[in-house]
């Protein structure tokens, strides 16, 4: 019964084992997609910010155009000075043309405080796109960094998957059969536990003194009282 005690505890470290990686396996995705995630961000971040840019250009060029219109006028209404025939005709264009010219400066003031303004974020454009180069590069790395990890925990899987196979062949079908029956009981997965100075490992409870007495015979297969997974003396 000793060696079959041993047979169980190497089985249920496969099965601890296993079900990490498993559950390192499944995070894979996740892992990927929280990457992929944070790097789409930054390109929409820079798509963003390249569409502002874009519509600060377009306002830019319309400030531009109505300058070039109220110019026009100024020059048409210098035009009719000469051929007006009144004072009051006269100071009336004067007015106009000088309220014209006010609007101009106001506007120019405007555009040269936009066009400090468009640097600026044309600026931080090319310093975000040297980020996102700088991420990406580390994003990418990490990704592969991921997929080797990955393979390597594959390949460690399916090794212990064999070693799982040949330990279940060399173990008792009525003791397998009693070690599935307790595993499925336990979301955890642990159905062997091991018991030092009468504590089971798996619920840290204390067992009877005696159950522990007799636990260190090894004769037997024992449950622990409290949680019911098999019990095994540590140093068997």
């Amino acid at each position: 019964m000793r060696e079959q005690i041993k047979i169980l505890v190497a089985l249920q470290r496969i099965e601890t084992e296993a079900a990490a990686l498993a559950s390192d396996l499944a995070a894979v995705p996740v892992r990927i997609a929280t990457l992929e995630r944070k790097l789409k961000g930054f390109e929409e971040d820079i798509g963003s910010r390249e569409s502002a840019f874009k519509e600060q250009k377009k306002k830019y060029r319309g400030q531009e155009q109505e300058v070039q219109a109220i110019l026009s006028a100024i020059r048409a209404s210098q035009g009719k000075l000469g051929a007006v025939k009144t004072n009051k005709e006269y100071q009336a264009l004067l007015k106009e043309i000088e309220e014209r010219r006010a609007k101009t400066s106001a506007l120019e003031d405007d555009m040269l405080e936009f066009l400090e303004h468009m640097d600026q974020t044309e600026a931080d454009i090319a310093a975000q796109r040297r980020r996102y180069q700088d991420l990406a590069g580390g994003i990418v790395a990490e990704m592969e960094d991921i997929g080797r990890e990955a393979e390597q925990k594959n390949g460690r899987l399916q090794q212990l998957k064999s070693e799982r196979e040949r330990i279940m062949a060399r173990l008792d079908p009525a003791l397998l059969k009693r070690f599935l029956h307790v595993r499925a009981a336990h979301p955890d997965g642990l159905a062997v536990a091991s018991v030092t100075n009468a504590v089971c490992s798996g619920c840290n409870l204390n067992i009877p003194p005696q159950m522990f007495n007799e636990l260190q015979k090894c004769d037997s297969i024992r449950l622990c009282p409290t949680c019911e997974r098999i019990i095994y003396w540590a140093d068997v």
